[in-house]
Order: structure tokens, then sequence, then C-alpha cells
């Protein structure tokens, strides 16, 4: 397995890790009031819903955007590890997933330009 696979591979599952745990976390493991399950799931959901379709059809440029959505919950996850000491282990997963989605995005990016690179000089050379 070469490193864009692997990188990919762990983009994957670091994504639907991150997307299931705020799922489970805001629904199940501890929810809100009744009332506010679908916002705080809304709020907290939402945002990894809009990198889905460019993750799964493996785009470059979700991946570039997506670094910065990786930094959101990065944040939330470090804010609620230090303030909420029930959601303490939740808090650390979702630190833990973003930051692996964080590098592993980035990897997969300097990999392709990489690749890219290399063709361009092998095009250059060849003529």
């Amino acid at each position: 397995m070469n490193n864009l696979q692997l990188s990919r591979f762990f983009i994957l599952m670091s994504y639907f890790g991150l997307l299931l745990l705020v799922a489970l976390w805001q629904s199940i493991l501890s929810p809100p009031s009744p009332n506010l399950i679908s916002l705080k799931l809304f709020l907290y959901g939402g945002p990894l819903l809009l990198a889905l379709r460019g993750i799964l059809h493996d785009k470059i440029y979700t991946y570039g955007w997506a670094t910065f959505l990786a930094l959101f919950y990065f944040i939330h996850g470090s804010v609620e590890a230090y303030s909420s000491v029930p959601d303490r282990w939740l808090a650390i997963t979702e630190t833990g997933l973003s930051t692996l989605l964080f590098f592993s995005l980035i990897a997969n990016i300097r990999c392709r330009k990489a690749i890219r690179l290399a063709k361009a000089e092998q095009n250059s050379t060849a003529q």
C-alpha cells in the first residue's frame, strides 16, 4: 500500500469515525434536552456532511478546505475536554479523530502534488 492509498484509508476512517462520534454524542451518549437534539445534530454534524461528496469522490479541492473543518472539530474537542468532565472521553476521542483527519488530508495533498510534479518533470525531460 503506497502513501496515497494509506492517507486515503486514514481520511475515510477518521472522517466517518468523526461523523459517527458526533452523531452518537449529540443524540445518545450525552444528549441535550429533547428539544435541542436536532439543532445540535445540525450544528455539529452539518459541517461534516458538506464535505461528504468530495471525500467520497476523492476530490483534492475538498481535501484542502476540509483541513479547516478538521481544525474546528479539534478546537471543539479540546474545549469540551477541558470544560466538561463527564464528556471528557468523548471530547478526547473527537480531538484524536480530528487530528488524524487533518494530518491524513495534508499527507494526501502532499502526495498528490509530488506525483503531479514528478509527472511534469518526466514530460519535460521526454520532450
